[in-house]
C-alpha cells in the first residue's frame, strides 16, 4: 500500500508474467514450482520453496 492505494510489486509482477509464460510452453505446475525454487525466486511470503498450490494459486486466481 502507499498513500492507502494498492501498488503492484513490480518483482512479484515479473514472477506472475514468468510463471504464465511457462505454463504457456505447457510446463507443468510441479515442474514450474521446482524451477521457481532452484532459481531462488522467493514466494509472496518470501520463503525459498514454492508448493504447486502456490503455481495453482496464481495461475487460477483463488485457493484450491
Amino acid at each position: 500500500l502507499q498513500d492507502g492505494k494498492i501498488v503492484p510489486c513490480k518483482r512479484e509482477q515479473e514472477t506472475i508474467k514468468m510463471i504464465r509464460k511457462l505454463r504457456d510452453q505447457r510446463m507443468g505446475i510441479q515442474a514450474i514450482a521446482d524451477f521457481l525454487t532452484s532459481m531462488g525466486i522467493p514466494t509472496k511470503t518470501g520463503k525459498g520453496k514454492w508448493q504447486t498450490s502456490m503455481v495453482w494459486y496464481v495461475l487460477n486466481g483463488r485457493r484450491q
